[in-house]
């Protein structure tokens, strides 16, 4: 974890531009998606944000992995990054794929 500063480290975790990321936010500590284009961060509850970390993984040993809910494995659970915390809650790193419905 890196204090990000308008350029992103080489080790930055990302997936397909989205990179991972930290706000403080109200005593919260919440995990964010930066968006280096624009230098700033959001998460679900807050506004757009500067004062970001951003999630570094310099000896490639995070990945991301694949699963669904009706499939979680309880061996994934072990392997959690911790994201950040709010509300006496432990927030953990992820990434959802929503389906097109289409209404």
């Amino acid at each position: 974890m890196r204090d990000y500063c308008g350029r992103l480290p080489f080790d930055a975790v990302s997936s397909d531009g989205i990179y991972v990321a930290q706000l403080l936010y109200n005593a919260s500590l919440l995990p964010a998606i930066l968006y280096p284009d624009i230098q700033e961060a959001v998460t679900d509850c807050t506004e757009r944000k500067i004062q970001i970390k951003v999630f570094c993984n310099m000896h490639n040993i995070l990945s991301w992995k694949n699963t669904t809910t009706n499939n979680l494995q309880e061996s994934y659970l072990t392997d959690l990054v911790v994201g950040g915390y709010g509300d006496k809650s432990v927030l953990y790193i992820g990434k959802i794929f929503h389906e097109e419905n289409g209404n």
